[in-house]
């Protein structure tokens, strides 16, 4: 039995001097920071604060292997929320010509309207003045009318003079220039006096085809500013993406770039589209940008505030590598230990991208291209 036991505690020894390198044992033997048997022996390796040192009689002299952090390419691939806009130049809001009284709205948000189609019928005393105006200038051109011609007859018959004739013409001229002018004013106003009968009411019409996005008016409402819309009509047969970037991600971003988005409406289906305007202001206080993507959207299944998730499709970018057996954990932060000086170590923390590959792994920022990094056994200067 105490046989059994003996070899039983001295097998573990056995393993542990198979395992441990030679140099390893050294370093214990020395003591890990100078501790010295003999008062003749030197430390293995002197630290102070993130500095380390390998004196001259150290074991650890060259047996310390340490390799170059070098460029490399990582895949990447971002994702980013945004939300659909309409786009402005499509964007029309509908505005009364005059003030007046709000008769009858003649749309609901949602509709689909065509270019001068009614949205609204309004009551103004502008309108009834303009239609006098409109009747007296066309009584003008009659009269008018009716002088040139019999002065045109009369120059025939030898009776007048072609002055007569010249100022009749004239007077014909200014009346007709007056009618038209009057017409205008009331097809502007929403009129149309070829068409509507005298005394009626005016139209407010859409600028523009398209779908109702919003209504901010009701019936019987007095509208005495003009610049308040009744009515705003949006061409939603392409629509922008805008897409919310963090400052640190602008660099994925180019013009004319593909994206896909998804919606929590289309569930799998992605809709795909362009890069057309890349932010140029970032928000202080959240230290983002807007990107917008144009999306053609035929059937207007994409409406003005949903939101989308969106993927930037993968781009290789340059990166650094170290091996992965030079990186030290302690905690949530990683270090690594660069070679500043012959036999002389400092401790860099870094930030780790993800595998690169063939064990090494990828450095976002913490070491410069070429620094030469331990390339294993940090954990014995920690």
């Amino acid at each position: 039995m105490s046989s059994n036991r003996a070899n039983h505690v001295k097998q573990p020894g056995l393993s542990l001097r198979v395992v441990m390198p030679f140099w390893v044992l050294l370093l214990a033997c020395c003591g890990r920071h100078g501790a010295q048997p003999h008062a003749e022996d030197k430390p293995a390796y002197e630290k102070t604060g993130n500095r380390i040192v390998i004196p001259e009689g150290s074991p650890l002299r060259g047996r310390l292997e340490f390799e170059q952090a070098a460029r490399a390419e990582r895949s990447v691939t971002r994702t980013f929320t945004g939300s659909i806009e309409a786009d402005p130049v499509r964007l029309a809001h509908v505005f009364p010509a005059v003030a007046g009284k709000l008769v009858r709205i003649l749309v609901s948000l949602g509709d689909t309207v065509k270019e001068g189609q009614p949205v609204a019928i309004i009551s103004a005393t502008g309108g009834v003045t303009a239609q006098a105006d409109y009747v007296k200038a066309k009584s003008a051109l009659n009269l008018a009318e009716k002088s040139l011609k019999r002065q045109s007859q009369l120059l025939a018959a030898k009776v007048a003079a072609q002055k007569d004739l010249d100022e009749a013409q004239d007077v014909y001229d200014a009346a007709q220039a007056n009618m038209e002018a009057a017409t205008e004013v009331l097809r502007f106003m929403g009129f149309d006096p070829l068409k509507d009968a005298p005394g009626g009411l005016l139209r407010v019409l859409a600028p523009q085809s398209g779908r109702v996005i919003a209504v901010s008016a009701g019936k019987g409402e007095m509208r005495n500013d003009n610049n308040q819309p009744l009515a705003t009509v949006a061409d939603l047969s392409v629509v922008w993406l805008t897409i919310h970037v963090p400052e640190r991600d602008l660099r994925l971003f180019r013009k004319n770039a593909p994206v896909e988005a998804l919606f929590e409406s289309y569930p799998g289906e992605k809709f795909k589209g362009t890069v057309t305007h890349l932010g140029d202001v970032i928000t202080e206080e959240t230290r983002v940008a807007s990107m917008r993507v144009e999306l053609p959207n035929p059937n207007d299944r994409l409406k003005p505030g949903m939101y989308a998730t969106v993927t930037v499709p993968t781009v290789m970018e340059q990166t650094l590598s170290v091996p992965a057996e030079a990186i030290l954990q302690v905690g949530a932060d990683a270090f690594v230990f660069e070679q500043v000086a012959p036999n002389t170590l400092e401790s860099r923390q870094v930030t780790i991208g993800g595998d690169a590959g063939k064990g090494r792994v990828i450095i976002l920022n913490g070491l410069k291209e070429g620094a030469q990094v331990l390339k294993k056994n940090g954990v014995l200067f920690q």
